[in-house]
């Protein structure tokens, strides 16, 4: 804004006193006479505003007439006063409004970059000879397409703070089953989760560590055809006034983990992604190895239970 376009001395009055100024002839002297944009504009009757929303400043309604002097009496200002309260909520609307649209295109951004990602892992593995080799890339191209589910569910949402769990969730599966081919004659797969949902961060976290036990169960526990079922649960287990915690749970009715496998030491990097997962939720886990093998995970619903600690 230059000086020429409107009074500088009055905007600066306003936003500094959060004031009104009201000149009801422009061309008497008056404390702002000395303003350039005055000696330019033979302007008459001027009445600035400023738009206050809880004590805030959000802006200023600026008006003028050339032609008439005492133009805004006391009537015409009191419908002002009106409008500008009125106006005031719709600039807070409105910049919400584009916060929240900046969010939706950062979000969508971030999932098209780590779909990228992805394919180009998927690319790789397929010009990889190894199979040994060939598997941690497609593995890296699944943990990369977990986490770009996220995202791509908060888009779709329109929601960015919160992730419900139970689309989240399924979404995840299904992008398993086609990635290892999995057939509903073959390995079934159960998935109950309640109408709960996460913070980001969290729903990344649980998102990687199902991605892990679910790959490593459709890779290893069924061998060579065989039939079996694959569970995943998720839902609240205690619903304390101060405290909240969930489970989650992940079992098959497979060959189970190899007797040798000592938790204390793990070389399998996938069970050690699941580990350290479990320690940035802050949670406990557990292993059940009759009858296939049982992974139970209990974390605080929320970070606050984490702040608090």
């Amino acid at each position: 804004m230059t000086d020429s376009e409107l009074p500088a001395s009055i905007l600066h009055y306003v936003i500094r006193t959060k004031q009104s100024v009201l000149l009801d002839d422009a061309q008497s002297p008056n404390q702002f006479s000395a303003d350039e944009y005055f000696g330019k504009r033979r302007c008459r009757s001027v009445f600035c505003l400023p738009l206050i929303k809880q004590a805030e400043l959000t802006g200023l309604l600026y008006l003028e007439n050339t032609l008439t002097a005492h133009v805004f009496t006391p009537a015409r200002i009191a419908i002002l006063n009106l409008l500008a309260s009125t106006a005031a909520l719709s600039v807070e609307n409105a910049s919400l409004e584009e916060n929240e649209a900046l969010l939706k295109e950062v979000h969508h951004r971030v999932k098209n970059n780590l779909q990228l990602i992805s394919s180009l892992l998927n690319l790789q593995a397929a010009r990889i000879v190894d199979p040994a080799v060939a598997e941690l890339f497609a593995d890296s191209r699944n943990r990369v397409r977990s986490m770009a589910l996220v995202h791509e569910n908060l888009y779709r949402a329109g929601s960015f703070s919160r992730i419900p769990m139970a689309a989240h969730i399924q979404n995840l599966c299904s992008h398993l089953s086609r990635a290892y081919g999995l057939h509903a004659d073959h390995v079934e797969l159960t998935i109950q989760v309640s109408d709960l949902q996460l913070e980001m961060d969290r729903a990344v976290t649980c998102g990687l560590i199902i991605n892990e036990l679910v790959s490593n169960a459709l890779k290893h526990a069924f061998p060579e055809g065989k039939r079996g079922n694959l569970r995943i649960e998720l839902r609240p287990l205690t619903q304390m006034p101060k405290e909240t915690r969930n489970v989650l749970i992940v079992s098959d009715d497979g060959i189970g983990l190899p007797s040798e496998l000592d938790f204390g030491r793990i070389d399998s990097l996938g069970l050690q992604l699941v580990h350290d997962l479990t320690d940035q939720l802050l949670g406990t886990m557990t292993v059940n190895r009759d009858h296939g093998t049982t992974f139970t995970i209990t974390f605080d619903a929320d970070s606050r239970g984490e702040r608090d600690r």
